[in-house]
């Protein structure tokens, strides 16, 4: 009976990664996504100015230093031939997979049963923070930043001399990684103070300060903060600050309602715990570092050496508990001034999602074995549901994600513009890109545009099937970003198509009226309902929203099209509808710089 015990359990969590890893292969697309764009562009400038390799590396992007990244870039371009984003995002996944097994061997170490590792496999492999996992950048400094928090701590918990070093390297490498690498890289010194090595702790803050001061060399600010006074906001808004701190640790609960009372309750439950077993890791450290120094009744005495002996083995979970909430805080300084509310922003899904893990592990591993018991009973079916929803949730926007990335490898062939963010290009960038091309780093992967190019090109005539039937309601908006940019919101809510095939899906066609230049917009499907799902297994329901950004497009009329791909068969489709593309003042400008003549 254990041997089919351990076979179904090993099974289990091996289907749950297997699916995850599939599913990461199934939807990753080689385009790049915001600013993947500079990354790429890195290994041209180095090729133009090799003198300066190390400074162009390591240069402040943001408040971070990617110099790591960087040059994972240039091992795949060397292996390669060329930058492939589906390799690199499958790579950056794969730290997932690695902090995973620092899990499973904290939980070993303190002789937890494998059963209570199932139910934190399911809450981390699931693509509810699908922007981690598909934008590039953001998957190789994200995930790679937790794994190298969990791997550096339980290192440096290891108490051998190879084991400090190695957690001292990793340390070096992470600060060029992710900006909040040097703070999580001081809470280490604490585990060392934790096992009473003075000398070893000394040392580790010594090259902590060092490594501060060589990531901070020219940075404009050290805690990140956005030009505004803490101490006004926390008078005047301090709600932004809770909605902020909240939102960002448990904003993955966002799947299950659309309102914002669970993502709080989830953050403040969260906070209570790990704040409650950091401080009880504090209080045993400063036992540990002085208690022989001070005088305490026996009552004391015998309380504070049982809370002493429940955090054996267990400091590199504390601590990654603290980098969490660390973590937050910084987002909480540097962000809440930006949301009223809760925040709730796709790229931090990943910590939310790691936080409510963290809380778990927690829960099993500073509970007594009849209480563990029944928190893994109850989280075994909560997990359970929590990743098939998130697969339910995430499905269609990655499905929408993707296939926005499609249009985007149309237009940056023909037009050097993509939809999927304003202002992709200033002059600099877009030169860089241009030299990117033409030397072949990254070649635009095939797409299923490639064979109808003669399609797309005819004129429109009474053979193009010309609809008057489609309803389109048309708003013009200006997003208050970059100064002020204008939007053009279309919706429609009848337009569909089977889903019987997966590569079924339509494109939005604007046509110029003038020269005939063609732009393919992806517009966002809506989706289904939970119970139309089960009703007809299918992810869309009929309609759609686009959002044009006109800055993306050169200014003129356009008649709207589709392109439909439905059961093997291509059809083009032109409605009646001609909309006015009166763009903001990125074409012009950069046409000033001999660009998009």
């Amino acid at each position: 009976m254990g041997k089919i015990y351990k076979i179904f359990l090993y099974g289990s969590i091996g289907i749950v990664i297997f699916l995850f890893y599939r599913f990461v292969l199934t939807h990753a697309i080689n385009v790049p996504y915001l600013d993947d764009f500079k990354t790429i562009n890195t290994i041209v400038r180095i090729q133009d100015n090799p003198q300066d390799w190390w400074s162009i590396l390591s240069e402040d992007f943001n408040g971070h230093r990617f110099t790591e990244i960087r040059a994972i870039l240039f091992l795949d371009y060397w292996l390669e031939g060329q930058v492939n984003l589906i390799t690199l995002c499958f790579f950056g996944s794969l730290f997932m997979l690695g902090f995973w097994t620092i899990i499973a061997r904290i939980l070993k170490d303190n002789q937890v049963p494998l059963f209570y590792l199932l139910p934190f496999t399911l809450i981390l492999f699931q693509p509810i923070y699908h922007r981690n996992l598909f934008w590039t950048l953001s998957c190789l400094q994200y995930l790679q930043s937790i794994f190298f928090t969990i791997a550096a701590y339980y290192l440096l918990s290891k108490k051998t001399l190879p084991a400090f070093i190695a957690a001292i390297i990793l340390g070096a490498i992470h600060t060029n990684i992710n900006g909040n690498a040097v703070y999580v890289y001081f809470l280490g010194g604490i585990i060392l103070l934790f096992q009473k090595q003075y000398l070893r702790a000394a040392v580790y803050y010594v090259t902590a300060a060092v490594l501060a001061g060589l990531f901070y060399r020219g940075m404009p600010t050290v805690v990140g903060l956005a030009g505004y006074s803490l101490h006004d906001l926390i008078i005047s808004n301090p709600l932004n600050l809770a909605g902020t701190l909240t939102g960002f640790i448990g904003s993955a609960i966002y799947q299950f309602s659309g309102g914002n009372r669970y993502i709080v309750i989830t953050g403040v439950l969260l906070i209570l715990i790990m704040s409650t077993i950091a401080l009880g890791y504090g209080v045993v450290v400063l036992k540990r570092m002085i208690g022989s120094k001070v005088k305490l009744s026996e009552n004391i005495e015998n309380s504070l050496n049982k809370l002493d002996k429940v955090y054996e083995n267990k400091s590199a979970i504390v601590l990654m508990a603290c980098s969490l909430l660390m973590t937050a805080v910084g987002v909480t300084i540097s962000r809440g001034v930006y949301f009223t509310g809760v925040m709730v922003v796709e790229r931090y899904l990943i910590y939310s999602v790691v936080c409510i893990a963290t809380g778990y592990l927690l829960l099993v591993l500073f509970t007594k074995e009849n209480v563990r018991k029944t928190i893994g009973i109850i989280a075994l079916p909560l997990s359970l549901i929590f990743c098939w929803h998130s697969y339910y949730t995430a499905l269609p926007q990655v499905l929408n994600f993707q296939l926005a990335h499609e249009a985007d490898i149309y237009d940056l062939k023909f037009h050097r513009t993509t939809n999927t963010k304003m202002f992709t290009f200033e002059p600099t960038t877009l030169g860089l890109f241009e030299k990117t091309l033409k030397r072949g780093i990254y070649k635009f992967p095939s797409s299923r545009f490639d064979t109808l190019e003669n399609k797309l090109s005819k004129t429109v005539d009474v053979n193009t099937l010309l609809d008057s039937s489609l309803q389109f309601t048309i708003e013009r908006d200006t997003i208050p970003a970059y100064g002020g940019v204008r939007v053009i919101h279309i919706r429609n809510t009848k337009l569909n198509v089977s889903e019987n095939n997966c590569q079924n899906t339509y494109f939005m066609v604007l046509r110029n009226e003038d020269n005939n230049d063609i732009y393919l917009v992806y517009p966002f499907r809506n989706t289904l309902s939970m119970g139309g799902y089960f009703r007809t297994g299918n992810r869309f329901d009929k309609g759609f929203d686009a959002l044009l950004h006109q800055d993306s497009i050169k200014r003129g009329f356009y008649r709207i099209g589709f392109l439909i791909f439905e059961n093997g068969k291509t059809k083009l489709q032109y409605t009646d509808k001609i909309i006015e593309v009166d763009n903001t003042k990125l074409i012009e400008w950069m046409q000033q710089y001999g660009f998009y003549k």
